[in-house]
């Protein structure tokens, strides 16, 4: 899990820190930029759902197989 969350954490820190830059990337138009704000909670998010998929695989390859 360790792995997961540095990673994430690394990209996300990146993605936080220069929306504009990252956005820019795909697009140059100047609304689509001003709407970067937006990423900050999708990177926000990654960071939940990184630690959320180590542990459902940690619960789902427990399980008995018959």
């Amino acid at each position: 899990m360790r792995l997961s969350l540095i990673l994430t954490f690394s990209f996300s820190f990146i993605i936080i820190t220069f929306p504009q830059f990252f956005m820019g990337i795909f697009n140059n138009d100047p609304g689509f930029i001003r709407e970067a704000t937006v990423t900050r909670i999708v990177a926000s998010g990654t960071l939940l759902m990184s630690a959320a998929t180590v542990w459902l695989n940690a619960v789902t390859g427990t399980a008995t197989k018959d």
